[in-house]
């Protein structure tokens, strides 16, 4: 929990209310997530360690507008930040001084879609997530957004350890299973969530 990053592709719907596309909690003072705040109409990332909540917001608006857009939150309690990056932009950077709190314990759950109580759910889609181990650079980032199609993120390259550690592609088309290509588990799709045509 010490560093880490967080990449998704989403296409947010015309919504009226906010949303999670990812968190990872072990309890309510110690969780990482990504929303759409409907509000605001931004894509916001943060981080809270052992009590302590960081928020990094995008200005872009990106509701109803059909275009799918990447976001990346990266985290670093070791005199690092939190950082949200959309699109290959770096929205925002926190804390202004010092560097975040370290979460007590590793994340126990983790949802899509949805906080990790049951709740706040997203309308609209969201493909290719995956969780790394390490806080992503800027060129990393860039690697990964590839001009705004999705890459393999399993590749390997010269920019430096990324330390992939879960990654869904969400290509199965049907069922209720997600496969995690680096095989550490499964995802289990629940309350109405479907596959669709749609891809970045």
């Amino acid at each position: 929990t010490t560093q880490g990053s967080i990449s998704l592709w989403t296409m947010v719907d015309v919504t009226s209310s906010t949303g999670t596309l990812f968190r990872a909690q072990y309890d309510a003072d110690n969780y990482i997530q990504i929303i759409y705040h409907a509000g605001s109409n931004q894509l916001r990332g943060a981080y809270k360690g052992a009590g302590t909540n960081y928020l990094v917001a995008s200005d872009d608006e990106v509701e109803g507008d059909l275009a799918w857009h990447h976001a990346v939150l990266t985290w670093n309690t070791d005199g690092g930040k939190i950082k949200l990056y959309v699109d290959n932009i770096l929205e925002a950077t926190k804390p202004n001084v010092g560097a975040p709190a370290e979460m007590i314990d590793n994340p126990t759950t983790a949802d899509l879609g949805q906080n990790t109580s049951g709740s706040s759910y997203f309308d609209g889609s969201i493909n290719d997530v995956a969780i790394y181990a390490t806080e992503l650079s800027a060129a990393q980032v860039s690697v990964i957004y590839n001009g705004g199609k999705p890459i393999d993120e399993t590749y390997e390259t010269s920019a430096g350890e990324r330390d992939l550690r879960a990654y869904f592609k969400f290509e199965e088309g049907s069922g209720v299973i997600a496969t995690n290509v680096m095989e550490t588990g499964i995802g289990r799709l629940t309350n109405g969530v479907a596959y669709e045509g749609k891809t970045p």
